[in-house]
């Protein structure tokens, strides 16, 4: 068996003969371990409740075997590892369209997506509580007296440098890239909503005039 998309793979030695299921129709049981390294691109438009797949694509290595199907038992994970930060989901043996269609050109190709979920508790206890609070925290501005126009600026402005300092703060926690995701899109909304209670807290412009 060849994993088309792995970049590195080790195959320990057989420890035991194919055993034969059904010799008229040729199904045979094989048990091997493998040692593979996979690269996968992380999609991380909703971080932090982001989930990440990793999809591995076997093929019978001899072509005299490609007019056989390959298929699999179902995947338990038994043995693996906890990862810091991320549970594991039920790895999916389905198949999309495309490659159902592929399936039936080289029927000797199987797929295996393997799934973690992250667990964005940490996420939601440090950034989004807080700042969710510190944005709620700007109502008390319209409590205080009509004479205290720029108390209630001083206040909206402080709630603003207080995010600004909890977002530089967490930045190591956060990934970098180049498009935003569900994080990028609350911390932007909180900020513009203490800058627009802001304004509407702001004193008005007043005019007079001399007759």
């Amino acid at each position: 068996v060849n994993f088309t998309n792995a970049s590195a793979l080790q195959a320990e030695p057989w420890t035991q003969p194919p055993r034969v299921l059904d010799a008229t129709t040729g199904r045979l049981y094989i048990h091997r371990r493998y040692e593979a390294t996979f690269n996968e691109r992380l999609e991380l438009h909703r971080f932090p409740f982001d989930a990440q797949q990793l999809t591995i694509y076997m093929q019978l290595s001899s072509s005299k075997f490609r007019q056989y199907s390959l298929r699999l038992l179902p995947i338990e994970l038994r043995g693996v590892p906890s990862i810091p930060g991320w549970s594991l989901l039920v790895p999916e043996q389905a198949r999309t369209k495309a490659e159902k269609a592929a399936s039936l050109k080289a029927k000797a190709v199987a797929t295996v997506k393997l799934r973690v979920r992250r667990e964005a508790g940490f996420f939601v206890r440090s950034i989004l509580f807080t700042e969710g609070l510190l944005t709620t925290l700007s109502v008390i501005a319209f409590t205080l007296s009509a004479d205290g126009v720029w108390d209630r600026v001083e206040l909206q402005l402080a709630l603003i440098f207080a995010i600004l300092a909890l977002r530089f703060s967490c930045a190591d926690a956060v990934p970098v890239v180049p498009y935003a995701t569900i994080l990028d899109a609350y911390q932007n909304s909180c900020i513009v909503m203490l800058v627009m209670l802001g304004e509407s807290a702001s004193p008005s412009p007043t005019c007079s005039l001399a007759y």
